[in-house]
């Protein structure tokens, strides 16, 4: 606890007065817990594994990617929370929320997890996860949604009655990384789909609508600051910047009007 939290606790618990006569005193302990036949000391309630190596790294790494790969569902979703204490999926946050019942969802960690696949195969070069990575890109596909911006077709994803603008965002980064990784251009048609819905999301003033779609209402240039938001407009500007990796650079000058007003926002 901080000293601020500290105080604020003893004031409840024993009043202003108790506050004003109390002296603090620091002092240090040691934790340690049984392991096997041994004792494992513990440093902040986690064992403590001594300096930092390559190898260690790596190993941890190995790890973190071995569950995602294992708790990721056949439909292409990643387990969204896991309480290891208590081996439960309810969200401490939540704990009216019933996981089986009333699960949640987010759109963007969910690219988060085909992300740290892609990050990984491009340090390993093992292609383990690649049909992981291609699961999670057809469960984003399979939330997508097309509308049409002066006669060219766009796509956003739509989840949990929202379509935020950083779900576009972080989408089309994980589509375009997959094609620089792979060579795969399966996707790419999606790909021009949501740049094309992110570039028609930026106002005249250069701001991004947040969210074009916010609990199945849609949202106006003239209402879009009740739902503003520091970083899916960074969200966006990744995405957008990924994706002109996919476009050769006599294309990006082109006439086509999706190429250019792509071209002309980050010039």
């Amino acid at each position: 606890m901080t000293m601020s939290q500290l105080q604020t606790h003893l004031n409840k618990a024993h009043g202003e007065e108790y506050l004003r006569q109390a002296k603090f005193t620091r002092f240090r302990t040691e934790s340690y817990v049984s392991a096997r036949n041994t004792w494992q000391r513990l440093y902040r309630g986690y064992p403590v594994v001594g300096a930092l190596s390559k190898e260690k790294i790596e190993y941890a790494v190995e790890l973190a990617v071995g569950h995602i790969q294992r708790n990721q569902s056949e439909d292409g979703k990643f387990l969204y929370y896991y309480d290891a204490a208590l081996d439960s999926r309810r969200d401490r946050e939540h704990p009216k929320r019933d996981p089986d019942k009333n699960p949640y969802y987010n759109i963007l960690r969910h690219c988060g997890g085909g992300l740290t696949c892609i990050f990984f195969e491009k340090y390993t070069n093992r292609r383990i996860t690649y049909d992981n990575i291609r699961m999670a890109i057809e469960y984003l596909i399979a939330q997508a949604r097309l509308q049409e911006y002066a006669g060219c077709k766009g796509a956003f994803i739509y989840h949990e009655k929202k379509s935020k603008l950083g779900g576009a965002g972080i989408a089309l980064y994980l589509l375009a990384e997959y094609q620089l990784l792979t060579g795969d251009g399966s996707y790419r048609s999606w790909s021009d789909k949501l740049a094309w819905h992110l570039i028609n999301q930026i106002t005249s003033s250069g701001e991004f609508i947040y969210y074009n779609i916010y609990l199945d209402r849609p949202v106006s240039e003239e209402t879009n600051h009740k739902f503003f938001s520091f970083y899916y407009p960074g969200e966006a500007i990744c995405g957008l910047a990924k994706y002109l990796q996919l476009v050769p650079a006599e294309t990006r000058r082109s006439s086509s009007r999706r190429y250019k007003k792509l071209w002309n926002f980050f010039s």
